[in-house]
This record gives C-alpha cells, sequence and structure tokens, in this order.
C-alpha cells in the first residue's frame, strides 16, 4: 500500500491524513497479496505447492510411491477430500497434508513392457497394458498434461527435460525421464 503524489510517495500507511490547502490528486496504490500452499506427505509426491496471488486457482495432485494409494487430503487435522486431485481458490495460506497408505496388493511394471516414442512433439506411448492414467511434469514440478490416452500433443511446451508418469491398469506405475526438443 502506498499514497503518490505526483508519482512519489508520500505515504506507505493504510489511511493517510493530510490538511487541504490546494487541490491534489493522490494515488492509492495496492499490491496484490501472495499466499504460500504447503503440503507435507509420506510415500507419495503432491505437485503444486507453492507461491499464489490471491484469487488464484491451486491444483494439487498427488502421486502415490510404489506400493501405496492415495487416502486423503488433511487439512488442519480434519480430512477435506478423499480425491488425489483437489483444486481451490487461494484466499489465504494453507498448510495441507497428503496421507498415503499401503497398497493391498503391490503390482510391478517391467521396464521393457511401456515404450515411449517422441515424433516431432507428438509422444506415444506403447504398452499391451490399459492405461489408467499419464503425468507429463515439467521438471520445475509442474504438471502440464494429465490424461488416460497413450499419446499426447506436446506442441505448446517448451523445450526441456519432462517426467512422464504412466499409471496402468492393474499393473502399477512407470516413471520416464524424457527430452522435447
Amino acid at each position: 500500500m502506498a499514497w503518490k503524489k505526483d508519482g512519489v510517495v508520500i505515504s506507505k500507511e493504510a489511511v493517510y491524513t493530510f490538511t487541504v490547502t490546494e487541490a491534489i490528486n493522490l494515488v492509492a496504490e495496492f499490491e496484490l497479496l501472495q499466499h504460500e500452499i504447503t503440503v507435507t506427505t509420506e510415500n507419495g509426491t503432491v505437485y503444486g505447492d507453492g507461491l499464489y496471488w490471491h484469487g488464484e486457482e491451486v491444483l494439487l495432485e498427488t502421486i502415490p510411491d510404489v506400493g501405496f494409494t492415495f487416502k486423503q487430503w488433511e487439512y488442519a487435522g480434519e480430512i477435506v477430500s478423499y480425491s488425489p486431485v483437489i483444486q481451490f481458490t487461494v484466499t489465504e495460506s494453507h498448510h495441507l497434508h497428503a496421507v498415503f497408505e499401503t497398497a493391498t496388493s503391490i503390482p510391478s511394471v517391467d521396464q521393457d513392457e511401456v515404450k515411449i516414442r517422441i515424433s516431432g512433439r507428438r509422444i506415444i506411448i506403447d504398452t499391451e497394458y490399459e492405461i489408467a492414467q499419464t503425468h507429463l511434469i515439467h521438471v520445475s514440478g509442474k504438471i502440464v498434461v494429465v490424461n488416460q490416452s497413450n499419446e499426447m500433443d506436446a506442441s505448446g511446451f517448451e523445450s526441456g527435460i519432462y517426467i512422464l508418469k504412466i499409471q496402468l491398469e492393474a499393473k502399477g506405475q512407470i516413471t520416464k525421464k524424457i527430452y522435447l526438443k
């Protein structure tokens, strides 16, 4: 917050009191608030935490480690969602906890059972298994695509290293590092 007269800051207080002796033009400048969204977890990875502007949409997504499944989101000790993906509008800082539990059976995926081909800016996943969900994650941690297809169009993404997490139906999860030119 700042009050300005002719482009010069004359006060940084929310309330500025003065005596009027002549015509004056004052400008009040406000700063958009930033809020921090933090997440703690064990036995999984969470994407989407960090600093957000007031009113911005947050998308938090969990990916369980091998041998674990997502159970719930907790906020201030209360369960707020059973969905591994939650979205909300930021109005204040929040600290959430993502809870994972041991899977009842641990499926396994052999690295050779999933092949990745990159054709131009198209990512193609070759596997005999049905794909439950695929995440394309930039190395910064930002999830750029989530889908259930064996193909992704990456034409709008910047060049660089990405992580491709593939969840196969009844088989488990596999992670591959790819480079988009």
